[in-house]
């Protein structure tokens, strides 16, 4: 092979690399624009009645996030400082409410995740 030949396959792959590497997986701020945008994010306004559903103390702090894993699958991660069982009943209904309607939208935005990304929704302090 010509040198000329190898320093073109060189470039060639090495652009390949580089446009792998920049439409790869979404980072977790794409994920929340198209969740905001298809208006399937929930805002705290939505999420402070659900507070009161799932019974959760006042006394407790309570940080939401959202864990997309790369087959787009939603699942929400609610922690309760101090641990409390309420948050187990207010990720449930999380899920249940939006989780699919998140995905739907990931998936109609082709978004890509190689991995699980975790992606903030929301915190309520006591």
């Amino acid at each position: 092979m010509k040198p000329s030949n190898i320093l073109t396959a060189a470039t060639q792959f090495a652009i390949k690399v580089s446009l792998a590497q920049v439409s790869g997986s979404a980072q977790p701020s794409e994920i929340d624009k198209v969740l905001t945008a298809a208006r399937v994010r929930p805002t705290t306004n939505d999420i402070a009645p659900l507070l009161s559903s799932a019974k959760v103390p006042d006394n407790i702090s309570i940080s939401i996030r959202i864990v997309v894993d790369a087959k787009l699958n939603v699942a929400f991660v609610v922690t309760a400082n101090p641990a409390n069982n309420s948050a187990t009943t207010l990720k449930a209904i999380l899920d249940r409410k939006y989780a699919l309607a998140m995905k739907t939208a990931l998936q109609r935005a082709g978004i890509t995740v190689s991995d699980k990304m975790p992606v903030d929704i929301a915190r309520f302090v006591a």
